[in-house]
Formats: structure tokens, sequence, C-alpha cells
């Protein structure tokens, strides 16, 4: 927004000729000096709305400098000035009105002004008066559209569908106005509370500074309370101009206002293509619409999802056969006057921040989903809902277009609690390692009340972020909401965690967990948890939720009726071709420009077709006619629709290849496998990486130029998330990419085939180059060899270890597994080992991943080979022990684990072996270390008392010890780290014991009675009683 200031914004003034009759004599006019400078659009459907809102501007300006009126855009603007705010007035062609005609002048409003940050519609609409209801709207009122439940304000009353009973049911509702207008219609509300509305002064002014628009033929004051009547639905009009003929005993008996200043009401306006004049009609579109519904029209429903506006209508009639002209004048003017003063309630600041209207089109699609995503809202503030919505569905139908809709709608409202999508390949987010940390966190954040217990949680353990997710889950979320906190001290009634594609988190044991973890949540009382889930409909997942029956509801999104998939799917189809076309046309001379109905009904019904029931294909489709790169939106179409008819490939196929083909169309064989062989490197990599990395990153660690690899990219935006920052990561836009890249079904089908194993197994070895190059002996340059690591800042430590090393010394392992290789004695691995081992501990350690060494290294112990590894082995065995002994040491003070790690390390420990020429030369007397590690593995600490049992689970990778202390504990095997506790008993345990599969754990007790455990959540499942002693 660029509001109007004589100091910052340079005008010109003009002596100019009067275009209306309604102004005398010559005045002078401001023009501004660039069109950009207006920020909001005022529609008016008629003259007399755009007359009234004219007479109310503060100052009229001429057309800017330089604006030159796209030649697709048939509006008429008037531009003019309302406080501090800038406005231009956009009427419809004269003698055109509905919902058609209102799209069409968004559009060309969209064609010239694409700058326009909000809108307001503003004029005369019926009134749904009920006096009897509390709804006593008069002739000359004012209804304001205010979002109400799931509608946004304006509900399009002919969008439905009919009823077995004869009813007619909407199927949807229309775009909320944007929060600038929502906040200032909240303030203008408070301040009614206070003050009298600004409306009758406002008024006033405008028929004493235009006179001529009190005239009897012109007549734009109030028409006199006897004129304006209301009579009892039944009752139709007797057959004349005015209602002197009707009967005055059919009237609704009203109680006479003291005042005939016009009153306002807040609610829902039903708006669709029909003009309403029967009462009949009336009441069924209130029935239909609700009992907050006010007011119909007919232009709101053509913009609402197409503009960011508030819709303000001023009564001029009661939507019955008693309907005439009378009293439009009046209440155009009166809507028009409400507009002006909401207008000095909105911020310029706030204006100013807020998006352009043509920025708001590229993210918002019209009329998909409706139903669902009502469904879910309302499950999510049900308070006697299931705690779980499993939403599931097949690749490629839109489920995380749905949770980042619905995690939008939620933070909206105020009432989502947390977010976590999970994606497979990146390290952080394809498994739980780092989920319940990260719920725990934006909880806090958005329930400050649970902040400090939250905190306490992380005061008392701050290794928390280290230990099992089970216990993560128990400590930081079901702890701190199971408080005992009054209803009336927490700020959400309802809170609301999406969890976008579980089915990408990798280990099935995990996904199991989440979801019998989840399950728990349903015995919190207040505040109500509500996870809205969204995955495949992969086997592990469908076993965990078998195990919760009762706990979740869930909808399966490819068996949605295939006429409602068609529908959500075509509107958003021609919703982004809309876009493409307008902004195309905007930027090319008229005569490249595409014609008006493109790309014609025919074509997106192909489309469509082929499209159903896979949203992926849609999305990609328009960002592939969107993107300049490869020529004009409608070139690029026709080759999607060659391929279709050439082809008969399936649905990914369809997807992807009219994208790839490109790259190679035109080629000799020998420049095609160039090109595909640089793709598999590129784009192979960029699918397989663990972690999103730049270009500039990618590039170090493949040892290709970056302008090769930006030269890849460049035809590849519609598939690949591609920054302007080279510094910044390049994402894939959906995971159903790599499924096509790597499916092994087409392994000599498809050219771009990128071999999985294969890949992994280079960026293995690039890695290791890329480590070996850079990694040395204090890599940070901080020469004390006791400087603590959280003294050292985030700037040094990545001016010294850039992203391809990060990343390298994180994820090496990770490819290696991933890549099913086998290391042994003389593998390139050890080779590494023997001269970097210590160079990459301290690399974790300074990056703050410490806590991960000992896990990385167990992973290098399993790719082990039978044969021929026996050093390696015993390397890796001491490696992890020490490791395991001095974690909390190297973590604070990395620069310690050339120093006191390796000097304390027994004499027989082949780390210290192999590295002892790297203790400092300082240290003139060292300890005297024992010969070899104790033979005690561990020592498991934290019972209160004595342990009395101790069982191995039958993997060997669980113990349960069972203690006087009344509790069960658990922990690994190999690093001894402590799991969960197991609380419930009245006294000393007993006894313990693991089920043959390991899944349950029993315990006894003195208090005379045996409990069954889940292994996995810690669960209490059975209480065996009436023993007389244990």
């Amino acid at each position: 927004m660029a509001p109007f200031h004589e100091e910052s914004t340079r005008t010109r003034v003009h002596l100019a000729t009067p275009r209306s009759p309604m102004v005398s004599g010559s005045t002078l006019r401001m023009q501004l000096d660039s069109h950009e400078l207006y920020s909001i659009g005022w529609i008016s459907a008629l003259p007399i709305e755009r007359a009234a809102a004219t007479a109310l501007l503060n100052e009229r300006h001429d057309e800017p400098e330089g604006f030159v009126q796209h030649q697709s855009d048939a509006n008429s603007y008037t531009w003019g000035r309302i406080g501090k705010h800038n406005i231009v007035i956009a009427s419809l062609p004269a003698g055109v009105y509905g919902i058609t005609s209102t799209a069409s002048t968004i559009s060309g409003l969209i064609y010239s002004l694409p700058h326009i940050k909000i809108g307001l519609l503003v004029g005369i609409g019926g009134g749904i008066a009920r006096p009897d209801k509390n709804r006593d709207i008069r002739l000359g009122d004012i209804v304001v559209s205010q979002p109400e439940g799931t509608n946004g304000g304006v509900v399009q009353y002919d969008l439905g569908k009919a009823k077995s009973n004869q009813r007619w049911e909407l199927t949807g509702s229309l775009g909320k106005p944007p929060p600038v207008l929502l906040h200032a219609l909240a303030t203008l509300q408070a301040e009614h509370k206070i003050e009298r509305s600004r409306i009758p002064a406002l008024l006033q002014a405008m028929w004493t500074a235009k006179p001529y628009m009190t005239d009897p033929e012109n007549d734009f004051t109030h028409q006199g309370s006897e004129n304006d009547r209301l009579f009892k639905p039944y009752y139709n009009h007797a057959q004349a101009d005015t209602c002197d003929l009707c009967d005055a005993s059919q009237e609704v008996k009203r109680s006479r206002r003291k005042t005939t200043d016009p009153k306002i009401h807040y609610g829902v306006i039903a708006s669709g293509n029909a003009l309403v004049k029967n009462a009949s009609m009336r009441d069924r579109i209130l029935e239909a619409v609700g009992e907050q519904c006010m007011c119909v029209e007919m232009e709101a429903a053509g913009l609402m999802d197409r503009f960011p506006c508030l819709v303000v209508r001023g009564i001029c009639d009661y939507a019955d056969s008693h309907k005439n002209d009378r009293w439009q004048n009046y209440a155009s003017a009166t809507a028009a006057a409400f507009a002006v003063e909401l207008l000095s309630f909105v911020p310029v600041r706030q204006l100013e921040t807020t998006r352009q209207v043509v920025d708001v089109l590229r993210s918002v699609c019209i009329n998909t989903r409706v139903d669902l995503l009502r469904q879910i809202h309302q499950w999510a503030n049900d308070p006697f809902a299931k705690p779980i919505y499993w939403l599931n569905g097949m690749a490629g139908t839109g489920k995380s277009t749905i949770s980042r809709t619905v995690a939008q709608t939620c933070a909206i409202s105020g009432n989502l609690g947390g977010s976590f999508f999970f994606k497979r390949g990146e390290a952080d987010r394809g498994n739980s390692s780092k989920f319940f940390t990260t719920i725990a966190a934006q909880l806090a954040q958005k329930e400050p009340t649970i902040a400090p217990y939250i905190k306490a949680v992380i005061d008392a353990d701050p290794n928390i972020a280290e230990k099992a997710a089970r216990h993560q889950f128990e400590k930081l979320i079901m702890q701190p909401l199971g408080e005992n906190i009054p209803p009336n001290g927490w700020k959400l009634v309802t809170l609301v965690l999406v969890v976008d594609a579980l089915d990408e988190c990798e280990r099935d044991e995990d996904v199991k967990l989440i979801i019998h973890l989840f399950s728990r949540t349903k015995d919190l009382q207040f505040p109500k948890l509500r996870i809205f889930v969204t995955s495949r409909p992969d086997l592990p997942i469908r076993l965990g939720f078998a195990t919760v029956k009762g706990a979740y509801q869930d909808l399966v999104l490819h068996e949605i009726p295939p006429g409602i998939i068609e529908h959500d799917i075509s509107a958003f189809m021609e919703h982004q071709l809309a876009k493409i076309k307008i902004e195309y046309n905007s930027s090319v001379s008229a005569d490249r420009q595409l014609p008006l109905d493109w790309p014609g009904e025919k074509n997106i019904r192909i489309l469509v077709k082929m499209a159903i029931p896979l949203f992926i294909f849609a999305a990609t489709v328009c960002r592939f006619l969107a993107d300049r790169r490869g020529g004009n939106p409608n070139k690029q179409l026709s080759e999607v629709l060659d391929f279709h008819r050439k082809s008969q490939a399936s649905q990914l196929d369809a997807t992807y290849l009219p994208i790839l083909n490109r790259l190679i169309h035109g080629l000799t064989t020998k420049r095609r496998d160039e090109v595909i062989q640089r793709f598999r490197a590129t784009v192979g990599s960029i699918v397989l990486l663990a972690r999103p990395l730049s270009t500039a990153a990618l590039g170090q660690i493949l040892n290709m130029p970056k302008d090769a690899i930006d030269d890849q990219f460049d035809m590849l935006h519609s598939i690949l998330g591609i920054p302007t920052s080279d510094q910044s990561p390049v994402r894939l836009l959906h995971l159903s990419f790599r499924d096509f890249l790597v499916d092994p079904e087409n392994q000599g089908k498809n050219p771009f085939w990128v071999d999985e194993k294969d890949t992994h197994k280079k960026m293995v070895r690039n890695c290791l180059r890329v480590m070996e190059k850079h990694l040395h002996t204090d890599i940070c340059q901080l020469v004390r060899p006791g400087t603590s690591r959280s003294s050292i800042s985030a700037q040094d430590v990545h001016s010294h270890i850039p992203p391809e090393v990060q990343y390298a010394c994180l994820y090496w392992v990770h490819h290696m597994q991933r890549g099913k290789m086998v290391i042994n004695d003389n593998s390139q691995v050890y080779g590494f080992l023997q001269n970097h081992f210590l160079h990459w501990a301290e690399v974790l350690s300074l990056i703050g991943r410490a806590s991960e060494t000992f896990s990385i290294i167990q992973v290098l112990r399993s790719l082990l080979s039978p044969e021929g590894s026996t050093i390696l082995s015993k390397f890796l065995q001491d490696a992890a022990r020490l490791i395991v002994a001095n974690v909390s040491v190297i973590d604070s003070t990395p620069l310690q684990i050339y120093s006191s790690v390796l000097a304390f390390a027994p004499e027989k420990c082949t780390v210290r072996q192999m590295f002892e020429d790297r203790i400092p030369g300082w240290i003139s007397l060292g300890p005297e270390p024992d010969d070899d590690w104790n033979q005690c593995q561990h020592a498991l600490e934290g019972h209160g008392d004595s342990v009395a049992s101790v069982a191995f689970s039958h993997d060997s990778t669980l113990i349960a010890s069972a203690s006087d202390d009344k509790t069960v504990r658990l922990w690994r095997v190999d690093s001894g780290e402590y799991i969960q506790e197991l609380k419930g008993h009245g006294d000393s345990v007993t006894s313990v014991e693991f089920s043959p599969d390991s899944v349950l754990i029993a315990s006894a007790s003195y208090d005379a009675t045996m409990r069954l455990w889940r292994v996995d959540s810690g669960e209490c499942i059975q209480e065996l009683e009436d023993h007389r002693g244990i």
C-alpha cells in the first residue's frame, strides 16, 4: 500500500473539466505518478453504487500517469483517496449484472492492476428480515459479510444438490475476507460499543457537498419510515408499481425506531445468479444457508474466491414480490458510508505488508475439497470426536496439499498445536528421532500455559532429545498436557496436530509406535488433542491402526466418489489455467496473447480425464504450462496432449515424461546419452539425498561445476523446487517424482531411470572424497583444547565446515546402508577411518551431532562382511565403546577427543593405538590407563532401590530390570541407554520376563498382582489380581 502523502508521493494538479452531471463548475484534481500507488479496489455493480462511492471520496484523482488499461479489461475506473488510502473504483459494464459479470470485472481489474492488495464489494441487496428472531433489518440498513463457522461470510446459494427429502443442500461456501479487513472490522465493532457510527455524519456531509443528490429526481436520502413496509411471507404484491394497493393488515408489525439512522448487521450473505423477488424462494435460501443469513444479492459469489474482499450491502428491499427501486439510491449511500468508515480503521502499515491480489491468486484454488475440509474442520472442533483422523490415499491424490491446507486453516483460527511433514530419505524427517521434540517445541509456543512444564522436563533431563520416542512422548507431551490446570487457564480448548506422510517414516516399528502413542491422547480431558494424520495405505500403517480401533476415524481419498474427484480436479485446473493465461497475456504484446477462452472446454476435459484421480498430475501439468523456459503455454499444452494421444503410458509417466523428454528432444544419440548421464548424476542424487542441498553444495559433493548443475535444472522448474539463491536447498515438489525415477519396473523402459543402489554407492565415494579433502585436526582453529562448544559461534562453524562437509560427515554411512554396501579390512572405508576417525568425530561434535556418532558406528558394524573384516570389526567395536564412554566430554569440548579421550583410553584399545601420536606433546605426564576395556559393558543406573530381577529380550536388544522401588525399567543393550520406566505396582517388583516375541513384558510384585506391559509404548494392558503374595 502506498497512501497519498504530499511529502512522499509526487503528484500533479490539474484543472479538470467536470465528467459528471453531479459536479458543477471546475475542480482541482490530483494525478498520481503511478497506478501502483492505488492499493484498494472498490467494486460497484450499478451506476448508483458507483455514484455513492465517488461522492464519498475525500479527494478525486485523474487517471494516474502512465496507466494503460489492458485490452481485455472492459471496466470503467474512478480514482481517488479515502483517508490515507488511495482507492480505485471499478464498475461493471452498463446493464450487465450477476456472478459471471463480477468475475469478468475482477479478471479485468487483475489484468490492469495486479498490484491491488484488497477489495470491497459495495452496493445494494435484499434483506432477510425476521423481527421475531431478533433480526430486525430495515430498508437502508447495512449487512456486512462476516465469517460464520465453516463459511467465509458469503455463500453461493445455487451451488448445491437436491436431497431425497426435497431439500436443497449447499455443497460449499466461498473464501473469507482478507485478515487486514477482518481485523479492521473487529476494531470498528468495538468502537461502535463506545461511540456512535459516523455513517449519519458522512451521509450528511455528502448531501451538503453534493446537493443534487437530495433532488427528488435523484434522491439519495432516507425515503421515510412510512415507505418501509415488510409484508408476511405468504402475501403477494398487488399489481401496481408501488405498495399503495397492498393490504396493510398483511404487514409485519414492528416497533418504530427512534431515528432513521441505519443500523449495521453482521452475518452471512447469500449470493447467486438469479434475482430473488419472491418470499418463498427467499425463505428456501434461508433454510439452506442457515440462521445467520441476512441478505441475498447477485455479485459476491463471482469474486470471493478470486479477489480478497469484504462484501457490504445496503438493504433496498426484502427480496419479495413487493420489491421496487425506491430505496436503492439511499441503500447505495449507506453501504458506501459504512465502507468509508471501515477504511479509517485499516492501518497503512498492515496494508503495506498484505500480499498483492495476483500473489494471493497464485496460492488459492477455488471450490476444491470443500466437503472434505468442512468434515475435517467439524472433527477438529468436536469435543466428543475421536482423537485421530486418518486420511489415507495412494500417491498423488493430494494428501500433502490437504495437510498444508488444514495446517494453514488451523494456524489462522489459532488452534494449530504443531505439524510435522515426514519425508523418506531426508534424515531428520525420515524417522521419529526429531518428531516428538519438534511437536513439543511447537506446543510450547502455541500454548504458553504448558511451556513452563515442558521447560521443567528439559531442565531435569537435558538429554531428553536423545531418549527413546516413547519417553519423549510421555514426558514432553502427555505429562505437560495432563497437568491439573483449570480450564480457564488454557489459551485453547482444542489443539490440532498435523502429521503428514506417516508412511514416509522409515522404520515400521516407529510408525506403529507413533500410532499407538497417539491413541493414548483420548484420555486427555482439557485441552482436547486432535491429530490429523495422512499416509499411503501401506501395510505397517494399516497394522498400526488395527491395534487402536475406536481411537480414530478415517477416510480413503481414492475411494471418494469419482464425481467429486472430477469436480475438484476440474475446479483446480480451471483456476490454475486462468491464472496462467492472465500472467502470460499481461507480459506479452497483443499479437502474442492467448485467446480469452484458452485452453478451451474440450482441452480442459481431456486434462481432467488424464489427471483423475491424481492431483499431482494436475499440479505438475499446470506448473509445466506456466514455465516459460520451454515456450508459451499453448505450445507446451500441445506437447502434453500429443503425448497423451500417442502413448498408453501410466499416469506417472504421463505426468513426468513430457517434461523430461524436452531435455533430449532433437539430440543426436551421443549427445542424448551425455544429457541422460548428467541427469542421473544430478537429479538422481537430488532425489536420493538424505537432506536437501543447494546447487552450490551439491556441485562440491558431485565434483561438478555449479553452472552445469544449474543448466540441468533450468528445464525442470515444474518438478523441482529450485530457489533463486544458490545457497538455498533444491527440493522435490512431490515424492512421486522419486518413485517414478527409481521404480525397478521402469528399468529399460524409462530412459531417465535411476539405479538407486548404484547412485547411493557413488554418493558414498563422493562423501569420502569431500571428507578426505577437508577434514583435519582442529578444523575450526580453536587452538585451545578446553574450548567449549557453546562458546563457538554458528558463523565460525559454518565458515570452517561448509554445508557439503557437514552433509558428508552426517550421511556417508546412510548412503552406504542404502547402497547395501559391505565393508572389510581392505575397503576404502577402513582406510578413511585410519586417517580421519578422530577428525570425523570432532566435526560431528562441532555441528552438535556428537550423540549420533555411536549409532552411525553401529550401522557401520552391521555392514561388516562375514569374512576378511576381523581388524575393522575390532576397530569399530573399540570405537563404539570409546564414544559411549566419552560422549558427554566430546559433545561439550570437541578437541578433548585428541587429549583426555585418547589419553584415558585402555592401552589395547585399537583406536588409541592407531592415533596415539595425536596425543598433544604438552601432556608430559599422562595417566596410567587400564590395560584393556573392563568386562562390564555398561553400568545401568537410575533405580531408587535394589534390583530384584533382570531379563533380556529374546532378540537381545533390550534389558528389563525390576526393582524394590516399585518400577520396571527398560534399557538398550548396545548403548546402555535408558528407554522408559513402567510404573503402576504398589510394592516391590520381584520378577520380570519378556514374551517370546519381545512385544510384551510380564512383571510380578509383592502388591499381589501381575501386570502385562507393551514394550513399544510402556502401557499396562492388563492387571492380574487376587494373588496372596508373589
